[in-house]
């Protein structure tokens, strides 16, 4: 499950130029995370019922991807990043793996972010973990 994908106001102009073009190419040319790193973080929340992480600067979704591997029991994941198209690449990369882990992609820089509120029928969440 995705949530809206309207940018919030606050979002500077002209940055969001700046990846825009990279995006598809993105992932190839940056180092992967390594497993070592993403189990370190996964045991940090593996034994919370229902984890949910907060990715600031998400890019591409590689360390929500990885940590979708590393911790099965992943609940919610909430990816921030300011380019909407590295943000389309995060959501066609993570819909085919999240199971029954939903996602909320919000645009925005990480200055700037604040927990959008809950769909109607939703619970409110807090993060587990925070990564960036």
């Amino acid at each position: 499950m995705t949530y809206p994908d309207d940018p919030f106001p606050d979002l500077p102009a002209g940055k969001e130029e700046l990846f825009a073009a990279a995006a598809a190419e993105y992932d190839r040319y940056r180092p992967g995370v390594p497993t070592e790193a993403a189990e370190l973080l996964a045991d940090t929340v593996r034994d919370l019922p229902d984890p949910v992480l907060l990715d600031l600067g998400t890019g591409t979704g590689r360390v929500p991807r990885v940590l979708l591997k590393a911790l099965p029991s992943l609940a919610h994941i909430e990816a921030v990043d300011w380019s909407q198209p590295m943000l389309d690449q995060a959501r066609a990369a993570l819909t085919p793996v999240l199971g029954n882990c939903t996602l909320r992609l919000v645009q925005t820089s990480a200055d700037v972010y604040a927990p959008l509120a809950p769909l109607p029928g939703e619970e409110r969440w807090t993060s587990d973990l925070i990564t960036c």
